[in-house]
C-alpha cells in the first residue's frame, strides 16, 4: 500500500494541474474574448515568436467580440510594425473573420490604411478566402496609393496571399487623367521584398508638377510607358524603365542642355543650342528615355528626341554613375519629392 501512495498522489496531482490547465485556458480565451488588452499582449508576443524578422512595435484595438461560432470582429485596431529600418503604420476600421471552422473561411478588411516612408496606402477594403488551406485570395479596392510622391486613385487589384508572399494582380488604375495597369509581388521573408511590373497611359505632365517640379514643369503633353522594378521595402536593386512623350507634346529647351555635350558638331546640334539660348518650347515628334542600371551602381540611359519644327533627330546614350549607388538613388528622390510637397 505504502508502494501506490507515490503513484495515487502524481495521478491526482496530474489531474489537478489537468483542471488548472484548462481553467486557465477557458479564463484565457475568455478574457481574449473581452478584454482588448489581453488579446493585444497574446498577439505581440506571439507575432514576435513567429516572424523573427518583423516586430510589433504597439498594437491597439478598440473593441472586439470573439467569437467561436459566427463571425469575430475587431474594431479600430492600430498597428505600428518595424523590419530592420523600415516602420509601417497600420489602421483599420474593421477586421472580421466569418465561417472560421468551414472549408472556406472569409477575412474581410475595411476603413485601411498604411503608411511608410516611401508609399502610403488610403481607403483600403479586401475580402480574402481561403483555399485548400495553403492561400487567400480576392478583390481589394484601394482609394489613394502613392509611392514617392506618384499618385494612383480609385485602385482595382485581385490580391493572392501564401506562406511567403502577397501577389497583386490586374492592377487598374487611375493616374493624373491617364490608367495605370501591371502585376506585383511582396515577399515577406526573402529579398528581393518586391517586384513590381507595371504600364502606364496618358498621364498629364502638367499634373504631375508635384513629384519632382524641375522635372515635369519643363514637359507639356501625355506620357506613356512601362516601369519594371524590384528591391527590398523602402529600396531599389533593378530597375527598367520606358517613358514617352507622346506626339505633340512640348519640351522647354533648356531641360535638353545637358544633351549638347554629347551631340557631336553639326547643324542640329547648333539648332539645339539656339533653342537653349532663346529659352524656347519644342514641339517634339518624339520624345523617349530608356533607363536601366548595369549593376548597383551604374544607370545606362538612351535618350530619343525628334523634332520637324527643329528638323532635330538626336539619339544619346550615357551611362551614369549614381554616387552611392541604386539605394541613394531611389532614397534621394523620395525625400526630394516630399520636401517639395512641404
Amino acid at each position: 500500500m505504502l508502494a501506490v501512495q507515490p503513484f495515487k498522489f502524481i495521478f491526482k496531482t496530474f489531474i489537478v494541474v489537468l483542471g488548472l490547465f484548462f481553467i486557465a485556458c477557458f479564463i484565457l480565451l475568455y478574457a481574449m474574448t473581452s478584454s482588448p488588452q489581453v488579446l493585444q499582449a497574446v498577439v505581440k508576443a506571439s507575432a514576435n515568436q513567429i516572424l523573427p524578422d518583423i516586430t510589433i512595435q504597439d498594437l491597439v484595438i478598440g473593441k472586439q467580440n470573439l467569437s467561436l461560432k459566427g463571425t469575430s470582429s475587431l474594431r479600430d485596431v492600430d498597428i505600428i510594425i518595424r523590419q530592420g529600418e523600415n516602420k509601417f503604420d497600420l489602421h483599420f476600421n474593421t477586421i472580421s473573420l466569418s465561417d472560421i471552422f468551414s472549408e472556406k473561411p472569409t477575412l474581410l478588411l475595411k476603413g485601411g490604411f498604411v503608411y511608410a516612408e516611401a508609399f502610403r496606402l488610403d481607403g483600403l477594403e479586401m475580402t480574402l478566402i481561403a483555399k485548400d488551406g495553403e492561400e487567400w485570395s480576392g478583390p481589394a479596392t484601394v482609394k489613394l496609393a502613392e509611392s514617392s510622391g506618384f499618385q494612383v486613385h480609385d485602385v482595382l487589384v485581385k490580391v493572392i496571399v501564401k506562406a511567403d508572399k502577397a501577389i497583386i494582380e490586374d492592377i487598374q488604375g487611375r493616374s493624373y487623367e491617364g490608367e495605370i495597369q501591371g502585376t506585383a509581388t511582396i515577399y515577406f521573408f526573402a529579398i528581393p521584398d518586391y517586384y513590381a511590373n507595371v504600364t502606364f497611359d496618358g498621364l498629364d505632365t502638367t499634373l504631375m508638377e508635384d513629384i519632382n517640379p524641375s522635372l515635369f514643369s519643363q514637359l507639356q503633353g501625355q506620357i506613356t510607358g512601362s516601369v519594371e522594378a524590384l528591391g527590398p521595402a523602402g529600396g531599389l536593386d533593378k530597375i527598367d524603365l520606358h517613358v514617352r512623350l507622346n506626339d505633340g507634346g512640348e519640351v522647354q529647351s533648356k531641360l535638353l542642355g545637358p544633351l549638347l555635350g554629347h551631340i557631336p558638331e553639326s547643324r542640329e546640334r547648333q539648332k539645339l543650342k539656339t533653342a537653349i539660348e532663346n529659352n524656347q518650347k519644342i514641339i517634339v515628334n518624339k520624345a523617349q528615355l530608356d533607363l536601366s542600371n548595369k549593376d548597383s551602381k551604374t544607370v545606362s540611359t538612351d535618350i530619343q528626341l525628334e523634332s520637324d519644327e527643329l528638323n532635330l533627330d538626336a539619339n544619346v546614350k550615357v551611362d551614369i554613375i549614381v554616387e552611392g549607388g541604386m539605394q541613394s538613388l531611389f532614397k534621394y528622390f523620395t525625400q526630394f519629392s516630399q520636401f517639395m510637397k512641404g
